[in-house]
């Protein structure tokens, strides 16, 4: 390649120097009308009739400059930009992305209309993208929640719900391994305190402290990484591997995705996101291959954490009929990426956001300790074990509301015919939700923009109003598998820090609440905030004495 681009080049210079102006302009026509021809009669997606159509003019782009160039700003992030097509053309429209038409929803009504009530068995598949699908799952594994509709989906989401996430059968253990990893986490905290009080952005000990329970339930593995450096560069390593990835596997970053293959490869020429979707790819089986032999090599001499782990239950009970290698594969790689960002983003927001509401933070902390017969101990040590405090329940949904990790969600792929109205949305159409859109439609959420937890409690009962949703783990048939795990994390971390610290503002606090304006990438997927300070100044001297006495 290196060689060919360059001789095309002086080929062509020769032949520019022998042509008239003329015979350029006439040449230039004829490639122009032999686009639009195949672009008409060979490329172009067919139009959904009787539903709104986001107008273009260019053959093979379509409407592609919504996502390309890359947004700079907050404006500009495609979920503000398809809000704004929505005031113009209605809450559901269509779009040409390339060679797809698109289908986009942005309201909370309208996300309901087509991911639940008679369509939820309608829209459950996930469409095939070729910078990951093809490119970074070279060895065809993909997430559960990225593979496409099918018996190895099935299969793989019956198993990892029954096996791993029953709220059943594994909420007591996973929920002493969240104990276990969020104490951690506090007591690392504590460490570092100078008079009490310590300033930090917590995201990245966050993410230890999900990746700490994601490899203690799947592989048996500790990971200790503030006690180790080679552990604390593994784990570096495998939040940067996965970020990048997440990335990659977006919908709304990867315009190459929606070309025709021969426009793609001269897109990779400039951009060259495959080369190192490869790079990637490496990378994560390198870490992959290492939590595996090391279950793999304990089956015969386990301790507890890896007695009780997905991988070594599933060597010991024979399971290899009930899931074969890949499809286990598929749930091991969901465990380590997922919640990466989810979890992590959302806990350092809320923390963004209790610095700056002494209200809402006393009375959490009030309505906290009044389940556990006001005693912090107690308190600390039963909160793992159930869900009893509506408050905190509801500032955990307010906090995934209102920051909306994922403004544009996952996409979906039609299994079968949708109808909308007038229109019939065809099986094999692409789905976009603007979550965005609808976490902060002003139709159903008063002062959209506001953190205002009380919302999600019942005025009479202060029990949780369950008929409001949010749409931060999706909704439907392929809703997150993990949401109930990734919301007891949050609830646990929130209830522990309430009880441990005094969270309030840091000089250096951000000037702005909004997420999107703390978005550090504004085209990207996912919301990633700028560094921002929270002063945590411990509030219980007792209770600080007790963990670092207890868990020592």
């Amino acid at each position: 390649m290196d060689l060919l681009i360059p001789a095309i080049s002086r080929i062509a210079n020769a032949l520019l120097m022998h042509m008239s102006q003329l015979e350029l302009s006439l040449i230039a026509a004829l490639l122009l009308l032999a686009l639009v021809a195949a672009d008409y009669i060979y490329i172009r997606p067919h139009r959904i009739k009787n539903l709104p159509s986001v107008p273009w003019m260019i053959p093979f782009w379509g409407n592609l400059s919504i996502l390309f160039p890359q947004a700079h700003n907050y404006t500009q992030s495609p979920c503000s930009r398809f809000a704004e097509l929505a005031q113009k053309h209605g809450d559901v429209f269509q779009v040409r992305l390339g060679t797809r038409t698109v289908v986009v929803a942005n309201s909370y009504d309208s996300i309901l209309q087509l991911w639940c009530y008679h369509n939820i068995r309608n829209n459950n598949s996930r469409p095939i993208l070729h910078t990951f699908h093809g490119v970074l799952s070279q060895s065809k594994v993909f997430t559960v929640g990225t593979t496409p509709f099918g018996e190895s989906y099935l299969k793989s989401r019956k198993y990892m719900s029954s096996k791993l996430l029953n709220e059943s059968s594994n909420r007591k253990y996973n929920s002493s391994i969240i104990d276990k990893e969020a104490t951690k986490l506090v007591r690392y905290m504590l460490s570092r305190t100078t008079d009490d009080i310590v300033e930090m952005d917590i995201t990245r000990d966050c993410q230890y402290f999900h990746l700490g329970v994601a490899l203690i339930l799947t592989y048996g593995y500790e990971i200790n990484a503030r006690a180790n450096r080679d552990e604390q560069e593994l784990a570096d390593e495998m939040v940067y591997v996965e970020n990048y990835i997440t990335k990659i596997r977006s919908h709304i970053q990867n315009v190459q995705d929606y070309l025709p293959w021969y426009l793609r490869l001269v897109f990779d020429i400039f951009h060259g996101k495959s080369k190192f979707a490869r790079e990637l790819y490496h990378r994560r089986n390198c870490y992959l291959y290492k939590f595996s032999q090391f279950t793999t090599s304990r089956l015969d001499m386990p301790d507890e954490y890896v007695r009780r782990s997905l991988i070594f239950n599933y060597v010991k009970n024979n399971d290899q009929e009930l899931l074969n290698g890949s499809q286990l594969g598929s749930i091991c790689l969901t465990m380590v990426s997922a919640g990466l960002d989810n979890t992590p983003l959302n806990f350092q927001y809320a923390m963004m956001q209790l610095s700056e509401s002494p209200h809402i933070r006393a009375n959490a902390r009030a309505k906290l300790l009044e389940c556990y017969n006001n005693n912090s101990i107690e308190a600390w040590n039963k909160c793992h074990a159930d869900v009893l405090c509506p408050y905190v329940v509801a500032i955990v949904k307010e906090t995934l509301r209102l920051f909306t990790v994922l403004p544009m969600s996952l996409p979906r792929e039609t299994t079968r015919d949708i109808v909308v109205g007038d229109a019939v949305i065809p099986r094999g159409t692409t789905l976009f939700m603007n979550a965005w859109a609808g976490n902060h439609d002003r139709t159903r959420f008063f002062k959209p923009m506001e953190f205002i937890p009380e919302r999600w409690l019942d005025p009479e009962t202060g029990t949780v109003d369950t008929n409001l949703r949010h749409f931060s783990f999706g909704v439907g048939s392929r809703m997150c598998l993990g949401n109930n795990l990734a919301f007891k994390e949050l609830y646990v971390l929130i209830c522990k820090f309430l009880l441990m610290f005094e969270i309030e503002a840091a000089k250096e606090q951000s000037p702005s609440l909004h997420p999107l304006e703390l978005n550090q990438f504004p085209e990207s997927i996912a919301i990633e905030p700028i560094e921002t300070h929270v002063r945590y100044t411990v509030n219980d001297k007792t209770l600080q004495e007790y963990v670092e006495g207890v868990y020592t």
